[in-house]
């Protein structure tokens, strides 16, 4: 029997899915997630490099979730290096993420003057001559407003809810 507990649902009780708000996603994971605190289920979202060379480092999480019936949407944690100054690079071996839309602000509780981040959205355009099966959309969520990432300058950690479309 596989060991599922990389997947969200893991370890919820029955009849219970992990899908958590735009603002549960900031407040409770990825702020923790950036200061070095303890997240309320941390198998709820992975580590993983979205945006680094090789697709295949979370494509292969969903093939395993499909064989166990688990997920369509997966959340990973993932760091955005930066190429300029406010630019980040969200580009694959097999692609890249393309924006669709622009960027929607996040505010604790609606209240609009305490703005704790940000959500975009992104669809996966791939390179000529690359196949890639389905149609793979991406939500990355990120700290800005009153609660700025502290990290070094190079990189910037962000959430991607990412779902695969047949």
């Amino acid at each position: 029997m596989k060991n599922i507990s990389r997947f969200p649902n893991a370890g919820l009780p029955f009849g219970y899915r992990f899908f958590p708000t735009g603002e549960e996603l900031i407040l409770d994971y990825l702020f923790p997630k950036v200061h070095g605190n303890p997240l309320p289920c941390p198998t709820a979202v992975i580590d993983c490099d979205i945006y680094g060379g090789d697709i295949r480092a979370w494509k292969c999480l969903f093939e395993e979730s499909e064989e166990e019936e688990e997920e369509d949407t997966l959340y990973f944690f993932a760091k955005l290096k930066k190429k300029k100054k406010k630019s980040e690079k969200r580009v694959t071996s097999y692609g890249a993420w393309r924006s669709r839309g622009s960027e929607k602000k996040i505010y604790l509780d609606g209240n609009e003057r305490l703005h704790v981040g940000s959500h975009r959205r992104f669809s996966l355009k791939p390179k000529t001559g690359v196949e890639i099966t389905g149609r793979w959309v991406m939500h990355e969520y990120q700290l800005d407003g009153c609660l700025p990432d502290q990290n070094d300058n190079k990189y910037t950690y962000v959430i991607c809810k990412i779902k695969k479309y047949e």
